[in-house]
């Protein structure tokens, strides 16, 4: 292959990408990785403490990605940076590219229908969208639902989570 872009988490790369460090493969190979959340980036957001040397050894290998890749590509500044106070030896060659486009307005359409829904909601349906963990915020959203007073409670008719879980 001519280029292979990959992620850092789960270090899926880390000997293809030591066998190019060592120059037994892949010479001609660029490697680009994606960076969106090692495992030591999501701990620490987390508060969680590694709990086997396995774990350790993937903070390792994932750090090891990033360092070995030819270009890293990151959705946000913040995440190299964290990276970078964090030692990481990231390639000179980075680039940071947003996961989304900037909202720029709703476009009317005239080829949809919109139905109305003619029964009323029974109240405010509160939604919290995101990985369900900490570091999304999680806790905050729980501790703010515990806070409701009984009036804001009954105006409630539903509590969803949209969001992947983690293990």
């Amino acid at each position: 292959y001519d280029t292979v872009i990959s992620c850092e988490w789960q270090a899926d790369l880390y000997y293809t990408l030591l066998s190019k460090k060592n120059g037994t493969d892949f010479e001609n190979t660029k490697f680009i990785v994606n960076t969106h959340s090692s495992t030591l980036w999501a701990d620490e957001g987390n508060y969680q403490l590694p709990y086997d040397q396995n774990h350790l050894e993937l903070y390792y290998m994932e750090k090891m990605v990033v360092e070995m890749a030819d270009e890293v590509v990151s959705p946000s500044q913040y995440l190299i940076d964290w990276m970078l106070s964090k030692h990481w030896n990231v390639p000179e060659e980075r680039h940071v590219i947003l996961n989304c486009e900037p909202f720029q307005g709703f476009v009317t359409r005239d080829d949809v229908t919109v139905k109305i829904n003619e029964k009323p909601a029974s109240g405010v349906e509160l939604v919290f969208f995101g990985r369900l963990e900490t570091r999304k915020g999680l806790d905050i959203f729980l501790r703010a639902l515990r806070k409701l007073s009984d009036e804001d409670k009954e105006s409630i008719s539903g509590v969803t989570f949209l969001g992947k879980n983690v293990t």
